[in-house]
């Protein structure tokens, strides 16, 4: 019997992980396709649930993007309903918070007016 080698690695290394990237996304954008989300969208959702009610300058700082494109991020989800914009402590301010309760875990309950589930389970792995 020959003596046991390391297993060396197939393939690139990079390409093999953008590969599951792919998987990965592709899933997540079928299963939020059926609440009407994107994935961009769902995470915007998850960091305002994390955090609270939050200014937007300091949501869009958080989450290492740019106040222009979080705004055009936001607009869809306030339009329609899962997130709510309101005065802030002052004048020129303003605060996003979420339109409900709203859980975040391995099945994700989501709002506004109809309530969706959304299964993980073809990713995760039962025992």
């Amino acid at each position: 019997m020959p003596p046991a080698t390391a297993a060396r690695p197939q393939g690139c290394t990079n390409f093999k992980t953008r590969q599951l990237s792919r998987l990965l996304s592709r899933h997540y954008d079928a299963e939020l396709a059926a609440c009407g989300l994107k994935t961009t969208q769902y995470s915007l959702l998850s960091h305002v649930v994390q955090l609270g009610p939050i200014a937007p300058g300091e949501l869009a700082r958080r989450m290492g993007l740019d106040a222009s494109t979080l705004t055009r991020n936001l607009q869809p989800l306030l339009a329609a309903g899962w997130l709510l914009q309101d005065a802030g402590p002052d004048a020129r301010t303003r605060s996003i918070r979420r339109c409900c309760a709203w859980s975040h875990s391995a099945r994700v309950t989501v709002c506004p007016a109809t309530l969706a589930t959304v299964s993980w389970a073809p990713l995760v792995k039962r025992e």
